[in-house]
């Protein structure tokens, strides 16, 4: 795959995001930036962009700006423990001790492909979603009396509620209906 002339993909990529109506930045020559509101509250971006020979690597980190109490990171570590054991394929929690700052990362290698919008998309989406939909359970456990299982477990309970009143509104759409 040929390179993209010195600086051209990261143009190309800012260009994408603004035409989708993402706000970026240029951090410094390797690094774009920004911020999305989901449906969680704000949410930091920053991605990295490599073009080496024969390949582009872009890495996506999304980050929460709330920081975990001290007290609460073991239990934090043990949601992300847990998280991570099922989000295989689409990146990774990550927690900072130090500063108790938390999200998820994404690495993309294109090794005989060429970048494209809806990849750039793809990446993003998957990304922020994860940590959109993390953030519920991040609060409750660095913020509430609840243990990272029953965070989990809460979770999941809810999610198949939503899924049963999905599937009975489905059912009971009339016939020709634009939900069937």
């Amino acid at each position: 795959m040929p390179n993209y002339p010195e600086g051209n993909l990261q143009a190309q990529i800012m260009s994408w995001l603004e035409v989708d109506g993402w706000s970026a930045q240029q951090e410094s020559p390797d690094l774009l930036g920004g911020h999305v509101e989901a449906d969680s509250g704000a949410l930091d971006w920053c991605m990295s962009v490599e073009d080496v020979p024969d390949e582009v690597r872009l890495r996506l980190a999304s980050s929460c700006p709330v920081r975990v109490p001290e007290a609460r990171l073991p239990a934090l570590a043990e949601l992300f423990t847990r998280l991570n054991a099922v989000v295989r394929g689409s990146g990774f929690f990550y927690l900072l001790f130090d500063s108790g700052k938390f999200g998820h990362e994404s690495a993309l290698d294109l090794m005989d492909g060429k970048l494209t919008l809806k990849i750039l998309q793809q990446l993003f989406v998957s990304n922020l979603q994860a940590l959109d939909q993390a953030i519920p359970l991040v609060m409750a456990v660095a913020f509430g009396p609840v243990s990272p299982e029953q965070a989990i477990r809460n979770n999941d309970e809810a999610q198949a509620q939503a899924d049963a009143k999905a599937e009975l509104a489905l059912e009971c759409a009339p016939s020709g209906s634009l939900l069937q």
